[in-house]
């Protein structure tokens, strides 16, 4: 993998592009990846390289493709093209749409649009790779720096995620569902699939709740949609859940904090950290 490779180095060793006129131009948003949108006369595309802080999250691109050609297979994910996984290289169709925005959890319908995706998600064949997240966690916290957080806080958070297991049996998750990762385009596709994995599907429902601190009322319209009525035993399994996430979510934060400490990661891991306690 090649950290400095510009798309020009990138799209000259897919080959595909011998020959073709091409601009680019680059996307923002990425943590771990550089992202930019390919124009040809015809078609854009997507084109992804991989960066060093890709390796600081553990992150699993076997899994990532199994999932994703599965996504896409039919047609909730964008169609993936070319993978080189040594140069750390991922060609992707580009498809026209609206990102969401926080602000459309806040609508009911928009909530069972969303229950309705993570069924089909849920349905996908397993990736084979089952989401460990003892051992993620573990990972994280080997990854962060003592100076930015408390070994105590660490230990809790490693505590917390070992405690928040349940028995529900693996299916297929994204893991990352949150509003930069869905597009409204001619159907509700969701983007960016690196964390996909074999796990529990109340832990992809936790995602979205805790990522956008989802009220009460808005968490129970979205387990009433997605799962078509509410009892005792799916809030309990969510709430586990949501623990789970939460405390990963933190040593997450903690990473991204060690590798570009900002203001706002800060006050992030802050509001987490209040849940927590």
């Amino acid at each position: 993998m090649n950290i400095e490779m510009s798309p020009a180095s990138a799209l000259a060793a897919l080959e595909i592009f011998d020959g073709v006129d091409y601009q680019w131009e680059f996307l923002p948003g990425g943590l771990t990846n550089r992202n930019y949108k390919i124009h040809t006369e015809e078609r854009k595309f997507v084109l992804r390289l991989e960066g060093e802080r890709s390796r600081a999250f553990g992150i699993n691109r076997a899994a990532e493709f199994a999932a994703r050609r599965a996504a896409a297979a039919v047609g909730i994910a964008p169609d993936l093209l070319h993978v080189d996984v040594e140069l750390g290289i991922t060609l992707s169709k580009f498809v026209d749409g609206h990102v969401w925005t926080p602000e459309h959890f806040s609508k009911v319908d928009n909530l069972s649009a969303v229950a309705n995706l993570m069924r089909r998600v849920h349905q996908l064949p397993l990736t084979g790779f089952t989401f460990d997240a003892s051992a993620v966690a573990s990972r994280y916290a080997a990854a962060l720096s003592l100076n930015v957080v408390s070994k105590s806080d660490v230990d809790q958070a490693l505590r917390l995620v070992d405690e928040s297991s349940v028995e529900d049996g693996d299916v297929c998750c994204h893991q990352d569902i949150n509003a930069s990762n869905l597009l409204t385009a001619n159907t509700l596709m969701l983007l960016d699939w690196e964390y996909a994995a074999d796990n529990t599907r109340y832990f992809d429902i936790a995602a979205l709740c805790c990522f956008h601190d989802l009220s009460k009322f808005h968490i129970e319209a979205l387990l009433k949609a997605y799962f078509g009525d509410l009892t005792a035993e799916v809030s309990t399994l969510l709430d586990v859940q949501m623990q789970r996430f939460d405390a990963l979510q933190w040593l997450w934060f903690a990473v991204r904090q060690t590798i570009t400490p900002v203001d706002s990661t800060t006050r992030r891991m802050a509001e987490i950290q209040r849940r927590l306690r």
